[in-house]
C-alpha cells in the first residue's frame, strides 16, 4: 500500500508542473522560432505550451479528419495570435455591397467573364501542380494577409500571361495602398482588402519585385520604384456561388476571405466546416479543389503563415458548397459604421463569400 501511495504522490507532483522533457522541448521550440523570454515569462509560456500540447495530443487521438500540431502559435495568447490576420471585414462587406452583380469587373477586362461552361468543370484541379504558385511566405505579426493574398494572385496571373513566376513585393502594397474608409484601421498592418490592392495596382502603381522592396512585417514609408507588371483590373466573383468560384479558379488562382481564427494549430488533413465560424478575419489564396479518398472533398488554400504551418504552408478545407451561416455582428472588430446588420456567408469558413482575382496582368 505504501508503494502505491508513493506512486500516486509522484504522479500528482508530475502533473502539477511541466516535466523536464517538455521543458527541453519548449527550449528547442523557442530556439526554432526565435523566441526569447525572461525567466518569469518563460515559465508562463511553458505552461501555455504544455497545455496546448495536451490539447493537441488529445485531438489527434480522437479526430481522424485533420491533424493538429505545435507551431509558431503554440505559446501565444489570443491577443497575440490575432495579429496574424488582417482582413478588414467591414470594408470587405461594404465593397461587396457596392459590387453586388455577378462577376462584377473593375474596369471591364479585355475578355468577357463567363468563358468556361459549367460542363467543363473537372472533379479536381490544382494550380500548384502546374507550377503557377510561388512558395508560401510568412506575414509575421503584421495584419497584412490581404496584401499577401492579393500579391500571390498577381504573381500567378503574371506567370500565366508571361511564363515568369516572379516573387513580387508584398511590402510595397503594405506601405503604399491607401485605405480610404479607414474602417477600424488605417491599412497596412492594420488591415485592408485584396481588391483595394488590385485597384491601386491598376490605377496608381503596378507591382515591383520583392528583391527591390523586401518584406519587413511593419508599416513603412512608400518608396516604390519602377513596376515590373501591369494590372488591367479585377473581377469580384459572384458571392456564395461555388460554381462561379470554380469557373474563376479554372482561369487563375483566386483571393478569398475566410474565417480562420480556429486554424492556428492545423497541421494536416481536411479541416471540417463545422469548426468554422462566420467571422471573416483572414485573406488567403485559393489554388484548387479535389477529393481525398478517406477525408472527402476539399478546397486547397495557400496561407501566409510560413511553410512550417499546415501542409507545407497550405490548408485543405472541407468543400461543403451548400453550407451557409450568418455573421450577426458584421460591424464588430474592423467593421464600418453604417454597415449591414447581418451577412450570409457560404462555404466552409465563409470561403465562397468574397472571391476576387486580377485580370489582364502583363509584364510592364
Amino acid at each position: 500500500m505504501m508503494i502505491v501511495a508513493n506512486l500516486l504522490v509522484a504522479a500528482a507532483v508530475a502533473s502539477a508542473a511541466p516535466m523536464p522533457a517538455i521543458r527541453d522541448e519548449f527550449t528547442a521550440y523557442c530556439s526554432k522560432y526565435g523566441k526569447s523570454y525572461d525567466a518569469s515569462e518563460f515559465e508562463d509560456r511553458l505552461t501555455r505550451y504544455t497545455q496546448k500540447k495536451t490539447e493537441v495530443d488529445a485531438h489527434n487521438l480522437a479526430t481522424p479528419l485533420f491533424h493538429k500540431g505545435m507551431n509558431q502559435f503554440s505559446d501565444l495568447n489570443e491577443e497575440e495570435y490575432s495579429r496574424y490576420f488582417g482582413l478588414n471585414k467591414g470594408m470587405l462587406y461594404d465593397r461587396r455591397a457596392r459590387a453586388a452583380s455577378a462577376g462584377t469587373t473593375n474596369p471591364p477586362p479585355s475578355s468577357p467573364y463567363k468563358t468556361v461552361e459549367v460542363t467543363d468543370i473537372p472533379s479536381a484541379f490544382d494550380w500548384t501542380k502546374k507550377n503557377a504558385v510561388t512558395k508560401p511566405r510568412n506575414q509575421g505579426k503584421c495584419g497584412s494577409c490581404w496584401a499577401f493574398a492579393g500579391t500571390a494572385a498577381i504573381e500567378s496571373a503574371l506567370f500565366l500571361s508571361s511564363g515568369k513566376l516572379d516573387t513580387l513585393s508584398v511590402q510595397a502594397f503594405v506601405d503604399c495602398v491607401p485605405d480610404p474608409k479607414k474602417c477600424g484601421g488605417t491599412g497596412g498592418c492594420e488591415g485592408a482588402t485584396y481588391d483595394l490592392l488590385y485597384a491601386y495596382a491598376n490605377s496608381t502603381h503596378g507591382p515591383v519585385l520583392d528583391s527591390s522592396y523586401p518584406y519587413t512585417g511593419k508599416d513603412g514609408v512608400c518608396h516604390i520604384g519602377a513596376p515590373v507588371a501591369k494590372v488591367g483590373g479585377w473581377v469580384d466573383v459572384q458571392s456564395n456561388n461555388a460554381t462561379a468560384l470554380k469557373m474563376a479558379l479554372l482561369k487563375t488562382p483566386v483571393s478569398v476571405g475566410v474565417a480562420a481564427m480556429n486554424w492556428g494549430d492545423y497541421m494536416g488533413g481536411v479541416y471540417p466546416s463545422e469548426l468554422c465560424d462566420a467571422d471573416l478575419d483572414h485573406a488567403v489564396l485559393l489554388v484548387g479543389w479535389g477529393t481525398d479518398p478517406g477525408l472527402g472533398p476539399y478546397w486547397k488554400i495557400k496561407n501566409s503563415w510560413g511553410a512550417d504551418w499546415g501542409e507545407d504552408g497550405y490548408i485543405r478545407v472541407q468543400r461543403n458548397e451548400k453550407f451557409c451561416t450568418v455573421d450577426k455582428v458584421p460591424n464588430d472588430g474592423l467593421g464600418c459604421a453604417g454597415g449591414p446588420s447581418e451577412v450570409t456567408v457560404c462555404g466552409a469558413c465563409a470561403i465562397q463569400f468574397a472571391p476576387s482575382y486580377p485580370v489582364d496582368v502583363t509584364l510592364a
